[in-house]
C-alpha cells in the first residue's frame, strides 16, 4: 500500500501521512517523486500513530453544512481502518478475503397507520389535490363501505378520525379500501 491509498483510506492529505511515516517509521526511507511501498504492519502503525482529531470519515468529508455527519468512537473508527487497511492489501496483494460474518438486520415494518398515510398522501400528490381532499375521499367510502362516519365520531370525541378508526379495529380495512381506490 503506498501513500497516496493510505491517505485515501482514513481521509487524511498525502502530506499528512507522509508526516507520520517519517515520524513513526524513520527507517522508511521518504523522498520527492520516491513510492513508498508500505506493509500491513507499517501501514497499521501509522494510522495507530496518527492523530484521531484530523481523521476523518469518508461520509462527514462529503457532508452537505449545517448536517450531522458519521463520527464513530475511537475504537470503533480503529477497527474500520484495521479491517480496510488489511483488506486493500490483501486486494493488492490478489489475497482471497473470507467475507466477513455479519448479521442479518432487518428492517422494520410500516404500520398499517404508516401505510394508509403513506397511501393517501401519494395518491393526494399524484392527483395533485389536498391532503384534506384525499383524506375526505377515503373517509367517505368507510362512510359506505364500513357505515361508520368517522368524522362525525371524531368531531364528537374531539379526537382525529385515525384515532377514532384506531380504537375501532378499522384501519387494515382502511388501508384495503385505500389500496383499491387509490390504485
Amino acid at each position: 500500500m503506498d501513500t497516496k491509498e493510505l491517505a485515501e483510506m482514513v481521509g487524511s492529505s498525502r502530506d499528512s501521512v507522509c508526516y507520520w511515516i517519517k515520524k513513526t517509521l524513520p527507517e522508511v526511507k521518504m523522498g520527492k517523486g520516491v513510492v513508498v511501498d508500505l506493509t500491513e504492519a507499517q501501514a497499521l502503525a501509522i494510522v495507530k500513530a496518527m492523530p484521531k482529531k484530523n481523521i476523518i470519515t469518508r461520509e462527514r468529508q462529503n457532508a452537505v453544512p449545517g448536517t450531522q455527519s458519521a463520527v464513530f468512537p475511537h475504537d470503533q473508527f480503529q477497527a474500520i481502518v484495521e479491517s480496510a487497511v488489511r483488506g486493500a492489501i490483501a486486494a493488492i496483494r490478489g489475497d482471497i478475503l473470507p467475507a466477513p460474518a455479519t448479521e442479518k438486520i432487518e428492517a422494520p415494518k410500516m404500520t398499517p397507520r404508516a401505510e394508509l398515510n403513506r397511501i393517501v398522501r401519494a395518491y393526494a400528490d399524484q392527483a395533485e389535490i389536498e391532503f384534506k381532499e384525499a383524506w375526505g375521499l377515503l373517509y367517505n367510502e368507510a362512510l359506505y363501505r364500513l357505515e361508520t362516519n368517522l368524522p362525525a365520531r371524531a368531531k364528537h370525541a374531539g379526537k382525529p378520525p385515525l384515532d377514532i378508526a384506531d380504537e375501532l379495529g378499522l384501519i387494515p380495512q382502511l388501508v384495503a379500501i385505500a389500496r383499491e381506490v387509490f390504485a
